[in-house]
């Protein structure tokens, strides 16, 4: 037994020695530590770290060298420990050294009390100090890196080289539009995201990095996965992980698509201002006050006449401002550096340039920038306004000689109301005599005839011998007849209807004719068919004022022959033109005529085409002929009324419409409705022949005839809206086959054409023998019925 225990004795020792020598090999802070804390051995490789000798903290307690906010946690960690054996714990906490300082230290604790060479928990520290100061400071680096990324609104991507995948913060797949972190990213992913046009060029900027090793840096537009287009920057760094030697790249993603839209902005608000201001002519200064320099752009030393190298001051303006102007441009500089005065000046004045001595006005103004009360610097524009001066000096000298002017345009206007009076006194003579002709006419003529004739009618009721009736009928018709003839010729002067039928063109030819007959002058003729006026009330004024023109001419020209030109211009206009070689007259002669010289001559025409939007230039000497031109606006045609509309507009008496028969049938057309029955009756004596259907306009006639098919149609030529002419002329076109009669109480040649023109195989007048008009309608019947057979 003794034996055995001398020899665990030697073991014990030998163990003793070895934990001893491996104490002091160990290169950290070691010590043992009974239960209740108390330090039995303490070992440490550098003493001057804490202040502390090994010897001098044996038997005191190890929590004493903690702080006191620190030593419950010390205290938790150790009571751990000492649960059981070969139990460990770890604690990182601040010491107190010799000097009061704070050290950090951090303490591995091993329970070995049930180790006789230990009998104790074994501490082994070290000083972790600087390395948790270099810890805090690389957190503190990370955290304020990760602060400017989320400022900057920058994802952060590392991209495995070899296999193109990538991790990645959650900023950086918001930017690309996923609301939350995906599973997997790729290279791919992304060239996916980039529009198509960038692409190409993003994609070899990237490659070109990845094969040599190189930095990347670009912008791209990229398609979010709501659809939007959005501008970013990205830049990445090729690098090698140290663990496994992959290469990788780094980097970082911002959307920039908002800076990108304010520069565009930017860019597009200074090419404004830099239009603005060469439109406005504007120049730029910019004075230092300190240094007394003024820096002008090129507009301004142009206008001062100054090189651009040749350097500028407050003296160098000063000697260019016109020499009357200087003490009050002093005064307004001098304001402009008082603080109080708010700094905003403006001031116009003369200057003197130096390349060539010429005088010019220049508008100048600006803003003074103050610092602590004191002037700085003055910034603002300066305008040539030369032209503006001068454009002020002639608006000026306009309104001197304003009164003037218009005392004469008011001697002008009171001369016109003057004319315009006598016109008016004699506009209503003039209409007193027409009137009282025109009662001459209808009294001592017409109503004579008719009289006469109903006179003889009451005759035929007495008379008992037929040859005594036919001869009495036979005065009567040729009574009718001439009453028939001076109404028409009455209505022929008063409104002629040709203009109705045949337009402008028609009533000039018509005129030519009339003049021709009634005065002996000849009227040649030049006429352009485009020149149709389009507004009715523009040809009865034009045909009025040509009448008035050759009436002129043939009072006072004293010629045998006129000229009248009709055409239209290239700018919409009409050109009538009554041109003579007659006597002429000295135009001033216009001016200044007495109340009962003024008459419905020149003046009046004058008149009337400025109410229209005309004019009229007169070319004449005395003894050269005379010229006169109107000129008149074409005007646009109004769109013509439906049928069905116009046929709205009032009601219509009832229509005759006879049954179907094996006569050739006829239709009748006239707004009047004595006329359509006398038509009916004379026409119902015929063997033959058969009434089948009466309208009393254009409208109705159309519709009746596809209704009842009629062989022959006679058709009055003026209607009201629709004339005869385009009622025809759509009826033809519904049915070819039918003949159509013109009927009117006028013979004009225009009028006749026009209704040929539109296929009229005949043209009468109303007052002409019925017979006449009787043979007319069998001739169509038999054309009729030979298309037939």
């Amino acid at each position: 037994m003794a034996a055995e225990h001398d020899d665990a004795q030697a073991k014990l020792r030998r163990s003793e020695r070895h934990f001893k020598l491996l104490m002091e090999k160990c290169s950290d802070y070691v010590a043992i530590v009974t239960q209740d804390g108390t330090i039995t051995y303490n070992k440490t490789s550098d003493p001057d770290t804490l202040g502390y000798l090994p010897e001098d903290t044996v038997g005191t307690s190890a929590f004493d060298f903690l702080f006191p906010e620190d030593r419950p946690q010390a205290v938790k960690v150790f009571t751990e420990v000492l649960r059981e054996a070969g139990a460990t714990g770890r604690l990182q906490v601040p010491v107190q050294a010799a000097d009061g300082s704070r050290r950090i230290f951090e303490f591995v604790g091993v329970n070995l009390l049930e180790e006789p060479a230990v009998e104790g928990v074994v501490l082994s520290y070290r000083d972790i100090t600087e390395s948790k100061r270099r810890e805090d400071e690389l957190r503190a680096g990370e955290q304020l890196l990760m602060f400017a990324l989320e400022i900057g609104q920058m994802g952060v991507w590392d991209m495995d080289v070899a296999n193109h995948t990538a991790e990645r913060s959650l900023l950086h797949d918001q930017i690309f539009g996923y609301p939350t972190l995906l599973p997997q990213w790729t290279f791919e992913m992304f060239l996916e995201h980039v529009i198509a046009e960038d692409r190409p060029a993003v994609q070899a900027h990237i490659q070109n990095a990845i094969d040599n090793a190189l930095d990347c840096n670009f912008e791209c537009r990229i398609r979010r996965v709501d659809g939007q287009v959005h501008w970013i920057w990205a830049a990445g760094r090729h690098s090698v992980r140290s663990s496994d030697g992959a290469r990788r790249m780094v980097g970082i993603v911002q959307d920039i698509d908002h800076r990108i839209r304010m520069e565009e902005a930017l860019r597009h608000s200074e090419q404004r201002f830099q239009i603005a201001k060469e439109a406005a002519e504007l120049g730029i200064y910019d004075y230092d006050v300190a240094s007394d320099t003024i820096r002008w752009d090129s507009r301004i030393r142009d206008l001062f006449g100054i090189t651009p190298d040749e350097p500028i001051s407050h003296d160098t303006f000063v000697e260019r401002v016109h020499a009357e102007d200087r003490p009050a441009i002093e005064a307004v500089l001098d304001k402009a550096f008082d603080p109080s005065s708010g700094g905003k000046f403006s001031y116009e004045h003369r200057i003197t340039r130096r390349s060539d001595g010429a005088e010019r006005w220049i508008c100048v103004t600006g803003q003074t920038f103050f610092d602590q009360g004191h002037a700085v610097r003055l910034v603002g524009t300066i305008q040539d306004i030369t032209d503006l001066k001068r454009a002020q000096e002639s608006l000026r000298e306009l309104n001197r000689s304003l009164e003037q002017r218009v005392a004469e345009r008011t001697a002008e206007v009171e001369e016109q109301a003057r004319m315009l009076r006598a016109l008016a006194n004699q506009l209503s003579r003039t209409e007193q005599i027409e009137r009282k002709r025109v009662a001459i006419i209808l009294h001592d003529h017409i109503q004579q005839l008719l009289v006469a004739a109903g006179m003889q009618l009451d005759w035929i009721k007495r008379a008992k011998d037929a040859s005594r009736v036919h001869a009495i009928a036979q005065g009567v018709q040729s009574m009718v007849h001439e009453a028939v003839d001076a109404s028409r010729s009455l209505a022929i002067e008063l409104s002629p209807p040709v203009l109705h039928e045949a337009g402008l063109v028609g009533g000039l030819n018509w005129l030519a004719s009339y003049t021709l007959e009634k005065h002996q002058v000849a009227v040649h003729l030049l006429m352009d068919k485009k020149a149709e006026p389009a507004i009715e009330a523009t040809r009865f004024l034009l045909f009025e004022c040509a009448r008035e023109l050759l009436f002129n001419a043939v009072k006072h020209a004293g010629v045998t022959e006129v000229k009248v030109t009709l055409a239209r211009t290239s700018d919409k206009h009409i050109k009538l033109v009554v041109s003579d070689k007659g006597r002429g007259f000295d135009p001033q002669l216009l001016r200044g005529r007495t109340q009962d010289e003024t008459t419905f001559g020149l003046f009046s025409v004058q008149e009337r085409m400025a109410y229209i939007g005309g004019h009229m230039e007169i070319e004449t000497a005395p003894g050269g002929g005379t010229k006169i031109t109107l000129t008149a606006p074409v005007g646009e045609a109004q769109a013509p009324q439906a049928a069905a509309e116009v046929m709205k507009e009032e009601p219509k008496e009832p229509i005759t419409v006879l049954p179907k028969s094996e006569a050739c049938r006829i239709m009748i057309v006239d707004d009047h409705k004595i006329m359509r029955q006398g038509l009916a009756g004379l026409l119902q004596f015929e063997p033959g022949l058969e009434v089948v259907g009466e309208a009393q306009d254009g409208p109705e006639a159309i519709r009746l005839a596809r209704e009842l098919n009629p062989d022959v149609i006679v058709m009055d030529v003026n209607l009201g809206q629709m004339s005869g002419i385009e009622a025809t002329r759509q009826i033809l076109e519904d049915n070819p086959a039918v003949k159509v009669i013109g009927l009117s109480m006028h013979m004009a040649s225009d009028v006749a054409m026009s209704m040929r023109e539109a296929g009229a195989v005949a043209y009468m007048t109303k007052g002409g023998p019925a017979d006449d008009l009787v043979s007319s309608i069998k001739a169509s019947c038999s054309s009729k019925a030979g298309e037939g057979t």
